[in-house]
């Protein structure tokens, strides 16, 4: 049985003083006090701490205590005083104090790694590289999935390599600002990929999910309809807003897939499978919310909307990472040499895989002929489906390296079997439109992305 201790500890920008004590008196009181300010004093935090006999996984739960951005938080509740927002990286403790304008961010994200078992690569960007990035603006993806989830590098691509690009960095769930910057750029077109990604992670950071994706995507909307309602609205969703209702079609057991048994299913799922009366998982529920939320606005208010029940898209350019990012993920790992994780129904799990080129051209088409409270299934259909053992094969052949994986006898809550998107919708109605890229062709691009990107840097692979 573990011990109890008692921990005071007390942060200001010129010093932190720390005293630990256990709780049954068997060990001295020790106490400790570090002078500095910001970066520094943090860095002494983590020595005092250490110093203490605190495990890293101890010192990172103080830091997530004794954190808070700009040092505008209430300690107890986590809440912004004016905004009356915000979110404490423990439930049982809050946070408070400045350290450095990351420091919220970045415990959520070292608490994220823990979970994937990347701890000690997080613990060390966490404490011993903070220079680098501690008063850098942070990505909430990176909040959300840790370092290795960040897109910064890519925003950071685009900005050098398009001279119309111009980045705004808001919080979807901030009204206030997203009303403001729609009323300042008057956009004839808004594109919403905006989101919590991940259905393991929605259970785990519920408000977070629903605030981002439900609540998120209506205060988009209204900004829209207030003050630019001619715009084209085109709103990311998924194929999860079909919660696990595909898996009540019939299937067939192949030798590495499964497979749909009616060849009136052959092509897919269309959009008219019922999006309720399934278990959908937390995101599920949230982005189903956004879903309708979207096709309201179009039918009630007659604005120029669609919602993309995406499947696994992807592209060279996805930092994948285990609780997103499909095959992106699964690359990555083959080219590392790590273990690859298979949940459930025998590795055998289908999904199409569509280039983000390809995306991008239907929105293109959508844009030029734009329809009010449209859904379609946005997926690489039947040609560019494959199941993991299906993945794990195309991948060896192209890289020349065993795949290694363990098999989880556990299938994710609401996750599909078999799941093909149809077509026939997008390709009726936008005929100039239809797949280029193969998935030999996606496997390919992301191989040689991920070795560009640990070339850059100089990471072996």
């Amino acid at each position: 049985m573990k011990s109890k201790a008692y921990l005071g500890l007390d942060v200001h920008k010129n010093s932190i003083v720390v005293a630990i004590a256990k709780a049954d008196g068997s060990e001295p009181f020790s106490y400790g006090k570090w002078g500095g300010s910001n970066l520094s004093a943090e860095r002494g935090l983590v020595k005092l701490l250490k110093s203490l006999g605190l495990t890293k996984e101890q010192v990172v739960k103080v830091y997530a205590l004794e954190t808070g951005g700009m040092g505008t938080y209430d300690m107890q509740a986590g809440i912004h005083p004016q905004k009356r927002s915000g979110r404490a990286i423990s439930s049982a403790l809050g946070y408070a104090q400045l350290l450095h304008g990351n420091s919220v961010n970045a415990a959520l994200a070292a608490e994220a790694a823990a979970e994937q078992g990347d701890f000690e690569a997080m613990y060390q960007r966490l404490f011993e590289t903070a220079e680098e990035w501690g008063h850098q603006e942070t990505s909430q993806r990176e909040a959300f999935f840790g370092p290795q989830g960040n897109t910064r590098w890519n925003q950071e691509r685009l900005q050098r390599t398009l001279a119309g690009f111009t980045h705004h960095e808001v919080d979807i769930r901030d009204r206030a600002a997203v009303l403001e910057l729609v009323q300042t750029l008057q956009p004839a077109v808004i594109i919403h990929t905006a989101a919590q990604p991940s259905h393991d992670l929605a259970a785990r950071i519920p408000f977070d999910d629903f605030d981002t994706n439900a609540v998120g995507t209506l205060n988009l909307l209204e900004a829209t309809r207030l003050h630019t309602p001619g715009a084209v609205f085109v709103h990311m969703s998924t194929n999860k807003v079909y919660g696990d209702a595909p898996n009540e079609l019939p299937l067939v057991e192949q030798d590495k897939r499964w497979d749909y048994a009616s060849p009136n299913d052959f092509d897919g799922i269309t959009e008219h499978m019922r999006i309720d009366q399934s278990k959908h998982s937390l995101f599920g529920a949230s982005k189903v919310a956004a879903d309708v939320m979207v096709q309201e606005y179009g039918r009630y208010f007659g604005m120029k909307t669609c919602c993309l029940r995406g499947g696994c898209l992807t592209g060279p350019n996805h930092s994948g990472v285990e609780l997103h990012g499909f095959l992106s993920y699964l690359v990555k790992c083959n080219l590392e040499g790590k273990k690859y994780s298979i949940f459930g129904y025998k590795g055998k799990q289908v999904r199409d895989n569509i280039h983000s080129l390809d995306v991008a051209r239907f929105i293109h088409a959508f844009i030029e002929n734009p329809r009010s409270g449209e859904v379609y299934n946005l997926g690489g259909g039947r040609g560019n489906s494959c199941s993991i053992y299906e993945a794990f094969d195309m991948i060896e052949a192209i890289s020349g390296r065993k795949m290694l994986y363990e098999y989880v006898d556990k299938n994710r809550e609401g996750d599909h079997i078999c799941y093909i998107s149809n077509l026939k919708k997008m390709t009726t109605q936008y005929p100039g439109w239809g797949i280029t890229k193969t998935l030999k062709h996606i496997f390919e691009e992301i191989h040689q992305s991920w070795l560009k990107r640990a070339a850059a840097v100089n990471v072996p692979i």
